[in-house]
This record gives structure tokens, C-alpha cells and sequence, in this order.
């Protein structure tokens, strides 16, 4: 199996699901925007303008435009890494549609998606197969590279949100072994 094919359909996914998200989502983006000082005339352009370039290099990575894809995957992660910087600066704790469906405050964990997308588009502009997907998978099956693709993207999502699930989990286990005694009054003489 070739990694950049495995790229290129990880990276495609995410994009797609980026790009599904802020739509599904397009208040809060804009209102994510808006918290992080684009003026107002410029909000709607800038959400729709986002959306579109993500599906759009969603599209160039599935077709074989790849020195495209990448630069506009660096483009994602410059953009997503400084909104999550000024967010962390200025104390905001606002949501973002960033890299899909969800709506945790923009941190320290969208700086490291930034970073592994940067870090993913470096072979897409590197490769010569530039051909779409469906001429690079002749003779193997096409499953093969999706199903690795998903299982790669769930360890990626896993990993990144392991942290949350742990203090979860001891939250959980410290309030079920918290019992509060009864208070039992004695009657009182007299």
C-alpha cells in the first residue's frame, strides 16, 4: 500500500467532514469568527469562502492535484494553529467547527491538528502520483485503503482526545465511591 494514496483519502475525509461541519455549524463558525476579531462585513464571505476550499481541496486531493491540496493544507494549518493561539492569548474560550463535526473550545489541540496536517501535506507536494485515485488502486482493492484510512483517522481522533476520556473516567469513578453520609439529628431534651 502507497502512504501518500493513504494521505491523500485520511486527508480528504477530514476536509469533507471539516467542511460538513462548518455548514452544519455555520453560526457558530461565524460566530467563532466573529469572537476572534474578523470585522463584520467580512464574516459571511469568510465562512463561505472556508467551506469552499475545503471541499474544494477535498476534491483536488481525490483527483491528483496535489501540490494544490497541499499548499491549501498548509493554508488550513497556518489558519487553524493562529486562531487557536489567538484564542489561547486573548483566554477565549470559543467553539470551532475546525476539522468537523466538533465544537471544542479552539486550544492546545487544534495546534497539534494544525501541526499534523501541515506535517501530512509535506509528501502530498513531494509526490509524483498525481493521478486520481481510482488509476493509482488498479489491481488492489480500493476497501483496503478506505478501511485503513478510517482505522488510521479513529487512532489519530483517539489519541488526541485520550486525555478527555481519562479525566472523564476518574471523575466518574471519584463520584460513584462518593457517598454522602445521612445526617442524623438526636432528638433534643427539654
Amino acid at each position: 500500500m502507497d502512504v501518500v494514496i493513504l494521505i491523500r483519502i485520511s486527508a480528504a475525509a477530514v476536509l469533507l467532514s471539516a467542511a460538513l461541519g462548518k455548514s452544519a455549524k455555520f453560526n457558530l463558525f461565524v460566530t467563532t469568527l466573529a469572537t476572534l476579531g474578523i470585522p463584520h462585513w467580512l464574516l459571511g464571505i469568510s465562512g463561505v469562502s472556508m467551506i469552499f476550499l475545503e471541499f474544494v481541496t477535498a476534491l483536488a486531493l481525490l483527483t491528483g492535484y496535489l501540490l494544490l491540496a497541499g499548499i491549501a493544507m498548509m493554508f488550513f494549518a497556518a489558519v487553524v494553529a493562529a486562531s487557536a493561539i489567538v484564542a489561547i492569548r486573548r483566554s477565549l474560550h470559543v467553539p470551532c467547527a475546525c476539522f468537523g463535526f466538533s465544537s471544542h473550545p479552539l486550544g492546545a489541540r487544534n495546534i497539534a491538528i494544525a501541526m499534523m496536517f501541515f506535517l501530512v501535506s509535506l509528501p502530498l507536494m513531494a509526490s509524483n502520483d498525481s493521478a486520481p485515485l481510482h488509476h493509482l488502486v488498479r489491481g488492489e482493492p480500493l476497501w483496503g485503503y478506505v478501511a485503513l484510512s478510517a482505522a488510521t483517522l479513529l487512532v489519530v481522533r483517539w489519541v488526541l482526545t485520550a486525555h478527555v476520556v481519562a479525566r472523564l473516567a476518574k471523575e466518574r469513578h471519584a463520584s460513584e465511591f462518593h457517598v454522602d453520609a445521612p445526617t442524623l439529628r438526636m432528638p433534643q431534651e427539654g
